[in-house]
């Protein structure tokens, strides 16, 4: 801050000892003495001015100073206190995303061997039944085999007795089949409740978690609000004490805004401080307790999933020991009923034995009389023979003439029994066999490579054939429906356009007129407009 000192000579206005009047008069010493006292007066006085006018200038630049530097104290301090809030919430969500990423993939693991155990129980289910369905079907073709080797008279009764028992096999075939599909089904149930329960333990565990997440949030932003609030606060009452001390006094002011501006500094990095250790402290806190309930529940499921596969251990045990008791007992029954079915049939070979007996000597009687008679028919087959041979002759010649009076209409092509027309016009596949049965013909089925070499010959275009797989890709069939064996003429393998959107689904064949006859077939899409080949029979 400036001073100022005014000095004056005060040996300019001192007065003098009075001496005998030699020059102006008394009057007039007088005036010039108060003149220099009026002047030496006014000089002071605006001395003072100025120097007064300077102070206040001094004072008010201060002032606008410290408040401004009061200003960005407040803006930093607001700006820093932001910035740890967004990093808090920041970390807060990291941790909270990373949390449900690690929880959905315990989940998703536990789902996935859940599944893995299921299917491999059920593969060891169906693979039961098949081995005794197996077995069964091999005993059943066994004792049908050993019953069908019993003679005519026989068969009859053996014939009840295996229907029986085929029933009886079907029934507990079906009865054990109805049963596996119900313990399949309790299993399979069981096993859902069990995922399901685990699921929304799971789901109430995340929900628990972000609920307490989004108000530790809360808590936090809030008591940051609130110091920053405070802080805002005591800023002010101190601008406000500062200013009324300033105005107080400037020299003690200066000194002191400056002592309170650093102490002021100095509690805001404390609170700061304070403040980025509450929030690490937190934030390790849930942190640490995250950590806790993520190693629970990875615990307790593990226990789940290790309680599940003991359980699904034992009741495979269980199936498999049924399995083999249900497969012991019925291997018991058919051998009983295979030595019952014996002893009869051995019974009945003894009897049908004695009666056929009886019955080739009545035959051999009968049979010497079906020889006379046997000797008059040969004659009239001889006779019908030649009947047969001169009506066959007669056929052949009928069908030669029919064959050379068969003509076909006029712009249509003849290659043995067929008629073949090519259009002029291009369309789709399914509209050029339209224009095909309008003329009650269909689209050109090729069998032979006779008719092959023909057509490619009579073409100039791309051309379509009676031939697509759009039932099902890869089946190639005829538009009769029946199924294309070879030879084929590809001229490559068909791909159904590579998987290339480009080309899209080609599901119809065609004919390349530029490709040699036996390589001149190719898939494309049905939508194409080409030209086409429509055949009847003359």
């Amino acid at each position: 801050m400036q001073e100022f000192n005014i000095e004056y000579d005060k040996s300019e206005v001192s007065w003098r000892p009075l001496t005998p009047h030699t020059g102006p008069s008394r009057s007039e010493s007088r005036s010039h003495g108060a003149a220099v006292v009026f002047l030496v007066l006014s000089v002071f006085l605006l001395v003072g001015l100025v120097g007064l006018g300077v102070h206040y200038h001094n004072l008010s630049t201060v002032k606008d100073h410290l408040t401004e530097r009061l200003r960005a104290s407040e803006a930093n301090l607001t700006e820093r206190l932001r910035a740890s809030e967004a990093n808090l919430t920041e970390r807060l969500r990291a941790s909270e995303d990373n949390l449900t990423v690690r929880l959905q993939t315990i989940e998703d693991h536990l789902t996935e061997r859940l599944r893995a155990s299921e299917d491999h129980l059920t593969e060891r289910l169906r693979a039961s039944e098949a081995n005794l369905t197996e077995h069964l079907r091999a005993s059943e073709d066994h004792l049908t085999e050993r019953l069908r080797a019993s003679e005519a008279n026989l068969t009859e009764r053996l014939q009840t007795t295996e229907d029986h028992l085929t029933e009886r096999l079907r029934a507990s075939e079906y009865h054990l089949t109805e049963r596996l599909r119900a313990s399949e089904a309790n299993l399979t149930e069981r096993l859902q409740t069990i995922e399901d329960h685990l699921t929304e333990r799971l789901r109430a565990s995340e929900e628990h978690l972000t609920e307490r997440l989004r108000a530790s949030e809360a808590n936090l932003t809030e008591r940051l609000q609130t110091t920053e609030a405070n802080l805002t606060e005591r800023l002010r009452a101190s601008e406000d004490h500062l200013t009324e001390r300033l105005r107080a006094s400037e020299a003690n002011l200066t000194e002191r805004l400056r002592a309170s501006e650093e102490h002021l500094t100095e509690r805001l990095r404390a609170s700061e401080a304070n403040l980025t250790e509450r929030l690490q402290t937190i934030e390790d806190h849930l942190t640490e307790r995250l950590r806790a309930s993520e190693e629970h529940l990875t615990e307790r499921l593990r226990a789940s999933e290790a309680n599940l596969t003991e359980r699904l251990q034992t009741t495979e045990a269980n199936l498999t020991e049924r399995l083999r008791a249900s497969e012991d007992h019925l291997t018991e029954r058919l051998q009983a009923s295979e030595e019952h079915l014996t002893e009869r049939l051995r019974a009945s070979e003894a009897n049908l034995t004695e009666r056929l007996r009886a019955s080739e000597a009545n035959l051999t009687e009968r049979l010497r009389a079906s020889e006379d008679l046997l000797t008059s028919m040969s004659e009239e087959r001889e006779l019908l023979n030649s009947s047969l041979t001169q009506l066959t002759e007669d056929m052949d010649r009928l069908q030669r003439w029919s064959k050379l009076s068969k003509t076909c209409p006029a712009g249509w092509t003849t290659l043995s029994s067929s008629c073949y027309f090519v259009s002029s016009s291009s369309a789709s596949w399914e509209k050029s066999r339209e224009d095909c049965r309008d003329k009650g013909a269909d689209l050109v089925i090729i069998d032979s490579l006779e008719e092959q070499k023909f057509l490619s010959n009579i073409i100039k275009h791309y051309t379509w054939i009676g031939l697509n797989d759009k039932d099902h890709e890869g089946n190639w069939k005829w538009i009769d429906g029946t199924p294309l064996t070879q030879p084929a003429y590809w001229n490559s393998p068909p791909d159904n356009g590579g998987g290339d959107p480009q080309w899209g689904e080609e599901d119809c064949a065609e004919m390349l007129h530029w490709r040699e006859a036996e390589v001149s077939w190719n898939d494309v899409g049905c939508n194409n407009s080409k030209r086409w080949i429509c055949e009847h029979l003359a």
